[in-house]
């Protein structure tokens, strides 16, 4: 679907959306899904569904295991009781509830991970070239099921008894491309209830849509002219050109994929409903940390509440921070499981981008740099208070 087309489709979403009775909006965004889906490929449609279907029934599973988990009575934390009868049955519901989690995930996921292993051969990456519209969007939709599941798991909302409802979730067409990857209890809500037009809303959001449009079409496109212009002829440009080379790539990267999520956002304030912010003005960032808290911040979000913080607390890491704090390296005793957790979290985030060297190797230099900065904080901070006028000078900065 081009530019132009997907501005007509968006139109005709949004007229019929505030046409139809409020009860029907829902079967509205429903039948503009599955069209957007298809004009991608039947391919597309069928994995939107799948993903979804799997969330689905994954979350039967689940739903039942922590039922049965929560109707054991709290058994009482003395070391003796430990080892009751009734111990032993709540660790083997909680278990069955774990098991159920990870069957949903590894089939939320199976594809996502499928297709990265087919990027990596060279039959692979033309297979994956040629179906691409069967992959669109692929990376974002099945990270959105997969954190409704966890979510489910710990409790943080209730199963989605509808699988149209889902779907609707899983598949909302503005986000399917680009993101921003969103939250069940943030998005399903707004998705299924009644929305009255607010004329405001729709030209707010129809001004960042067209803004999107113009970062995408006349900087990012216009730039990747140079860019490939640059790179197809290497043996003739080099120096200056190569540092340009670097700048003007960025500049395409950040225009085509801001571009993109401002779109989405723009027609999601049309249709009333709120998708969340995902740049945050990144290159004004002062340290690599700060950067990714504002790049892409529903990605950092979702690796961070769902990788970060459930390993950095884990048994595992606990059991290294205690061993360690008995040793003569007591000083990193508290650091290491979050150092762990940081190293396994930026290597999941270089893999989701691409399962090739040079994305795995991006992954982790990034976590490189953050624990480097955050062990040599003490250092700068020494050479700030020696040093206090450095800080407010325009060149340090």
């Amino acid at each position: 679907m081009s530019a132009l087309e997907f501005v007509g489709f968006t139109a005709a979403v949004l007229l019929l959306y505030y046409l139809v009775p409020r009860r029907a909006q829902s079967a509205v965004l429903l039948a503009a899904n599955v069209f957007y889906c298809l004009s991608a490929g039947i391919l597309c449609l069928l994995s939107v569904i799948g993903v979804t279907t799997a969330a689905f029934c994954s979350s039967v599973k689940i739903e039942r295991a922590v039922a049965k988990e929560r109707a054991t009575p709290k058994e009482r934390a003395t070391p003796k009781e430990r080892t009751t009868p009734q111990e032993r049955v709540s660790t083997k519901k909680r278990r069955k509830s774990r098991r159920a989690l990870v069957f949903g995930l590894v089939f939320t996921l199976s594809s996502l991970v499928l297709v990265k292993l087919f990027s990596l051969l060279e039959s692979g990456s033309v297979l994956f070239r040629e179906s691409e519209g069967g992959t669109l969007g692929l990376a974002f939709y099945s990270l959105s099921a997969s954190g409704y599941l966890i979510d489910l798991y710990r409790g943080k909302i209730r199963r989605e008894k509808s699988f149209w409802k889902l779907f609707m979730f899983v598949g909302f067409f503005p986000c399917i491309r680009l993101g921003p990857i969103s939250r069940y209890s943030q998005l399903s809500p707004q998705l299924n209830k009644p929305h009255a037009p607010v004329w405001e809303n729709i030209v707010s959001g129809a001004i960042r849509m067209l803004w999107g449009y113009f970062k995408k079409l006349a900087v990012a496109d216009t730039a990747l002219v140079a860019v490939r212009a640059i790179v197809a002829e290497p043996q003739r440009y080099g120096g200056g050109y190569i540092f340009f080379l670097i700048i003007l790539y960025s500049t395409v990267i950040y225009a085509d994929f801001t571009g993109g999520v401002d779109i989405a956002l723009g027609i999601g304030r049309m249709l009333d409903i709120s998708l969340a912010e995902n740049f945050d003005r990144p290159f004004s960032s002062e340290s690599v940390r700060e950067y990714w808290k504002r790049w892409h911040i529903t990605l950092s979000a979702y690796f961070t509440d769902y990788v970060f913080y459930p390993l950095s607390i884990s048994r595992p890491m606990r059991a290294i921070s205690k061993r360690l704090r008995k040793s003569k390296y007591k000083k990193i005793g508290k650091k290491m499981p979050v150092y762990i957790a940081l190293i396994f979290t930026w290597l999941l985030t270089g893999a989701w981008h691409g399962l090739s060297p040079n994305f795995i190797l991006w992954g982790l230099s990034n976590a490189a740099v953050i624990i480097a900065a955050q062990e040599l904080s003490p250092l700068l901070a020494r050479f700030h208070q020696k040093y206090p006028a450095v800080k407010n000078n325009a060149s340090w900065r």
